[in-house]
């Protein structure tokens, strides 16, 4: 939590991040956070990168929306130039429409402030649904902290 914020991530990302170090994911590839900001934005990127290699890598970009205090987490793949180890995730190699009004609807799910927990609940559903019957690694260890029992 310290490095999150020291990094000076939305309190609504760091508490997302809080709830998500809760978890032990089974998948069977990577997980990856790195820094995310666009203006007030600012939050972090989930890379998901899968066991199979020919599947695409989740991404999860969670931060405060900008004119509410709502928690976002936008959800896109991502199948040709994946993202490298130390490669941040910025505005510049994000898909170049994903932020067009009707795709960012729909790669974006909203909640309420201090739903926190919620959202990371969204993320690890999203994460155990698109990788069926494969295992992963502690999101706790990917992040830097020790995941607590959930």
């Amino acid at each position: 939590m310290i490095t999150a914020l020291k990094k000076k991530w939305n309190p609504q990302a760091i508490a997302v991040h809080a709830y998500l170090s809760g978890y032990v994911l089974e998948t069977g590839g990577s997980l990856r956070v790195t820094d995310w900001e666009n203006g007030r934005e600012r939050g972090f990127a989930l890379v998901v990168t899968r066991r199979d290699k020919t599947l695409p890598q989740l991404i999860f970009l969670v931060y405060e929306h900008r004119s509410c205090d709502d928690i976002c987490v936008t959800r896109f793949t991502r199948e040709k130039y994946p993202y490298r180890a130390g490669e941040k995730v910025t505005l510049d190699n994000l898909p170049s429409d994903l932020f067009k009004n009707d795709a960012w609807l729909a790669a974006t799910s909203n909640f309420k402030y201090g739903q926190a927990a919620k959202a990371a609940d969204f993320i690890v559903t999203s994460i155990e649904t698109a990788n069926t019957g494969e295992l992963i690694s502690a999101y706790g260890a990917a992040v830097g902290s020790t995941p607590a029992a959930r």
